[in-house]
């Protein structure tokens, strides 16, 4: 695996969690609880707050690694080895 795939499919897979966690349909049941839909399209509870902030934890931590890889690691290196023809 390349050091790039190492960053990328974290990224992927962190992007598929947010996007089960936050784009579903939601409601709020008859005793007052968030809910919302699942994959298999049944009602569920609604992610709790600390699966939430988790999971921006974790973007937030893959963003930075991503970005460090960028302006001062091997991204920035094979940028500057292998620079865009001008055109």
């Amino acid at each position: 695996m390349s050091r790039l795939d190492a960053l990328l499919n974290p990224a992927t897979r962190l992007s598929r969690e947010r996007n089960r966690l936050i784009h579903q349909a939601v409601q709020m049941d008859r005793q007052g609880r968030i809910i919302q839909k699942d994959d298999e399209q049944r009602w569920a509870p609604a992610p709790s707050r600390d699966e939430l902030e988790d999971l921006a934890e974790k973007i937030r931590a893959l963003s930075v690694e991503i970005n460090e890889a960028r302006l001062t690691g091997f991204i920035r290196d094979a940028c500057r080895d292998y620079p865009l023809p001008q055109g």
